[in-house]
């Protein structure tokens, strides 16, 4: 395919397929960038939740794997390269292989590995792909990655850039950190600026979203389902005032994208799949049983403080919050964990050339 007539506008799921399928990846260095290799190395928070949009073969992935990250997300929108990333990362459970559109995404994330994927989209979306990564970042969160320091004589992709234009780009949702050359070679093509940036925190955020599409569906249904129970006079009087609040709360907290409870209990959710299957262990299992049997005794019995109670023991491991947040029960983080996060503010760089 020549690249000098490729028209931006057709950069899309069809593109890329055909890209993958015909083994037209020049991206593709096969192996983990050295600067990401470096940074991954110095970022010791293992349990941090870990995105890589336009992941492609998922070199990072595995890098990050292989060091204990237990929460990874791979994201790219071709389904041949999906494929292959499920092949790959079958027996991995800390990998999640997302086939989706990185701009629809939804969830929360640590750290953003940004290789090859800024460069891919064309230069008119790349505000979108600023504001959409500040979205998808906790308060604390960071991006880290390699950009090309060099604008190309043909058409994209890859679009090349200038540190001047990142710079003003980056500055309205990011504080820049780190710029470092690191010079790439085998199928990369010129100089890349290495780039560390911390989420800034924009004044008119008075909270972050925290309900996936998912969970939104949910609390939409439950909410549903008690309106048909009142209209049905399924329930009645003191019950159907307190879930019929219930309902509200469920409808209201769909509307904003926000639960106080999660933010309370600092869940933020990637999705519901990936928080209900990942960490079970004897207690939180037994946890969920004791609280389905209380709801199904209480009902049976109409002792509905019970029922809530009941509510509560099966919310817990469904949601992996309470002492059954950590993989085994009452977990509390070890002094030597402890040290290792407040050293992920203490990162330093060295050039790096290979």
């Amino acid at each position: 395919m020549n690249e000098d007539q490729i028209n931006i506008s057709k950069l899309d799921q069809n593109f890329w397929n055909e890209r993958w399928k015909n083994n037209e990846t020049g991206w593709d260095i096969g192996y983990a960038s050295p600067p990401i290799d470096e940074y991954i190395s110095q970022y010791k928070n293992r349990d941090a939740k870990v995105l890589i949009p336009g992941c492609g073969s998922g070199y990072e992935a595995a890098l990050l794997s292989s060091k204990g990250y237990s929460d990874i997300t791979v994201v790219d929108i071709s389904p041949e390269a999906c494929e292959r990333l499920e092949k790959k990362f079958k027996n991995h459970s800390n990998v999640q292989v997302l086939c989706e559109d990185f701009f629809k995404l939804q969830g929360y994330f640590d750290l953003i590995i940004e290789q090859t994927f800024f460069c891919a989209i064309p230069p008119s979306m790349r505000e979108e792909y600023v504001q959409k990564a500040h979205s998808l970042l906790s308060k604390k969160g960071k991006i880290a990655g390699v950009l090309f320091n060099k604008n190309f004589d043909k058409p994209g992709p890859p679009f090349g850039g200038r540190i001047e234009e990142y710079q003003k780009l980056f500055d309205g949702f990011f504080i820049l950190k780190k710029w470092k050359t690191a010079i790439i070679v085998l199928l990369q093509e010129g100089m890349q600026k290495y780039l560390l940036s911390s989420k800034k925190i924009i004044k008119h955020e008075y909270h972050e979203k925290n309900i996936g599409k998912t969970d939104k569906i949910i609390r939409i249904c439950l909410a549903l389902i008690i309106a048909i129970s009142y209209f049905t006079n399924l329930i009645s009087g003191t019950v159907a005032i307190a879930l019929g609040a219930f309902a509200l709360i469920l409808l209201l907290t769909s509307f904003i994208n926000f639960c106080p409870i999660y933010a309370l209990f600092k869940i933020k959710q990637t999705n519901m799949k990936n928080s209900f299957l990942r960490n079970w262990n004897f207690q939180r299992g037994f946890r969920l049983i004791l609280g389905i049997a209380i709801i199904i005794q209480s009902i049976l019995m109409k002792e509905w403080l019970m029922a809530a109670i009941g509510g509560l023991f099966t919310l817990m491991p469904i949601l992996n919050v309470g002492c059954c947040g950590g993989s085994t029960c009452c977990d509390m983080p070890s002094e030597k964990t402890q040290k290792l996060e407040t050293q992920n503010n203490d990162i330093t760089y060295e050039e790096i050339r290979s």
